[in-house]
């Protein structure tokens, strides 16, 4: 959102080229990235592994860390490049000059009007990136020891189980159908003119 408000060029400028590394990076670069630099060289986080939340939580999320920080950093940046590119286009819009000529407080304008006004289209890119969450699991579960969805489909596939494979990708795809559907619930919720037009 920094990135669309801010009028400033020096944090706008530091935010996008951190935007823009998150998005360059693939996920199988930023994971070793990750474990060389917070499990080999400064060892506070373990380089692998899994343990449940119900065993010991503080330990569960240490564990948790790079693997979520490695698989969302490239939807992160897209929905900030979307995000920005969208309150921009809303600050071009009438009702925020009329909003300024009023005498509305900058802070109070982004909050109340610009953010959900440009909400809609980062929704709907949200649901499509949770297609691309689900692919790049694979190749995070592979480098973080996880044994996950993407490690059963690899193993099923290697050992030819035909059905397993059938039964996770249509579990797959049902989880982004129904994720699809969030998607345009919130975006009916947000956005008052598609409750209109329904």
């Amino acid at each position: 959102m920094l990135l669309g408000v801010s009028r400033s060029r020096v944090p706008t400028k530091a935010v996008g080229a951190l935007v823009s590394l998150a998005f360059a990076i693939p996920p199988y670069v930023s994971g070793v990235l990750l474990v060389l630099l917070f499990a080999v060289t400064f060892r506070v986080l373990p380089s692998g592994g899994y343990m449940s939340l119900a065993q010991d939580p503080e330990i569960a999320v240490q564990y948790l860390l790079m693997p979520a920080l490695c698989l969302g950093l490239p939807t992160a940046a897209v929905l900030a490049r979307f995000l920005s590119a969208s309150v921009r286009q809303v600050q071009d819009e009438e009702f925020v000059r009329t909003g300024l000529a009023k005498g509305l407080r900058t802070r109070r304008l982004v909050r109340a009007h610009i953010i959900p006004n440009a909400l809609p289209p980062v929704l709907t890119v949200l649901g499509i990136q949770v297609g691309q969450l689900l692919g790049g699991a694979i190749v995070v579960e592979a480098i973080f020891g996880w044994h996950g969805i993407g490690d059963l489909l690899v193993a099923s596939v290697l050992n030819r189980d035909y059905v397993l494979v059938q039964d996770l990708l249509l579990f797959t795809v049902a989880v982004f159908v129904v994720i699809q559907t969030l998607t345009d619930l919130g975006h009916a919720a947000v956005d008052p003119r598609v409750r209109l037009e329904a």
